[in-house]
């Protein structure tokens, strides 16, 4: 529908504007596909690459960070990208 300057005008009723915000505390999901890949996230993805993580010195390069070190870093720069 065009608004009478030749500008595109919004029906009150268009499907996107029924769309609201959901907190993500709001969301669950419960099902066969996602419920066992996020189980299998929870359990073991990411306990072992946080592990990971450690074991390569990105965290101890954010808590030298953090503590406003001037040296004891290692390996590359951008090695913080790989937390977040």
């Amino acid at each position: 529908m065009l608004a009478s300057a030749g500008v595109p005008s919004l029906a009150a009723d268009a499907p996107l504007l029924k769309l609201r915000p959901v907190p993500f505390t709001d969301v669950q999901i419960h099902d066969s596909f996602w419920s066992p890949r996020q189980e299998v996230n929870r359990t073991a993805s990411l306990p072992l690459n946080f592990e990971m993580l450690e074991k390569s010195g990105n965290i101890r390069n954010l808590e030298l960070a953090a503590a406003k070190a001037t040296s004891g870093f290692t390996g590359p720069v951008f090695m913080d990208s790989d937390v977040h």
